[in-house]
């Protein structure tokens, strides 16, 4: 994603999920007194009830009575390589000479993948992925598409005998 630091005007580029909305109502990557806000620019009024996000980044936000009015959508950044993105500091980079300016578009449209709340998310991004806790996570899952499918078939049996 696109970010620009209130302060300064500079734009870096970020693959950091955790949002949160500044005093002005502008929602920002990361810590809203950091300044990065995202671009293009979302403001989500102060007395709104929750925000949503789709998987396609269209920003919605509540007004405590169960109607939700859209505020915007989300865009995502890709370069030809990360690898040849200026990491300045954790998890913002700027783009270089070799990296080449970013192709900038909707979530969900090719070849920009989609949003997913939770996917695989650190609290601190700079901490090495623990993949321990992944595999037991996916093991969970699995688990449980078996508890499932093991009770349907039970169901599927205690039918078939009446």
């Amino acid at each position: 994603m696109e970010t620009t630091n209130i302060d300064t005007r500079v734009t870096r580029y970020t693959r950091r999920g955790r949002l949160s909305i500044n005093e002005f109502g502008n929602l920002c990557v990361g810590d809203a007194r950091d300044g990065w806000i995202l671009e293009p620019q979302i403001t989500i009024p102060i007395e709104s009830v929750g925000v949503r996000i789709t998987p396609n980044g269209t920003v919605t936000y509540g007004d405590g009575h169960g109607s939700f009015s859209h505020a915007g959508q989300l865009q995502l950044s890709i370069v030809g390589s990360n690898a040849l993105l200026d990491e300045v500091a954790t998890g913002m980079f700027r783009e270089t000479n070799e990296s080449g300016p970013p192709m900038i578009g909707e979530p969900s449209y090719p070849p920009f993948g989609m949003l997913q709340q939770g996917w695989l998310r650190l609290e601190e991004e700079s901490r090495p992925w623990n993949w321990q806790s992944v595999a037991i996570g996916a093991t969970l899952i699995v688990m449980l598409a078996m508890l499932i499918e093991l009770r349907q078939l039970q169901g599927r049996v205690g039918d078939a005998g009446r």
